[in-house]
């Protein structure tokens, strides 16, 4: 029982499709990382971004009425 020239080729070509596989899935996953890494660093950056007192509302100065009724204190 022995193999036919075309039988061998057909595993040479399976072996080396499943070799473009793995390396995809590898590829792919180390991206996935890299994207999923980045949005971490992204929403760490925001959220020290909102924690900043120095923002936009931060130098107004607002008025506290003084008076039990708001709409006579001025």
């Amino acid at each position: 029982m022995l193999i036919s020239k075309g039988q061998v080729v057909g595993c040479y070509l399976l072996l080396i499709l499943l070799s473009f596989s793995a390396l995809q899935e590898t590829l792919g996953a180390r991206l996935l990382q890299m994207k999923v890494e980045d949005m971490k660093k992204h929403n760490q950056e925001q959220d020290s971004n909102i924690n900043d007192v120095s923002g936009v509302g931060a130098g107004v100065d607002r008025k506290v009425p003084s008076g039990p009724d708001p709409t006579h204190n001025k």
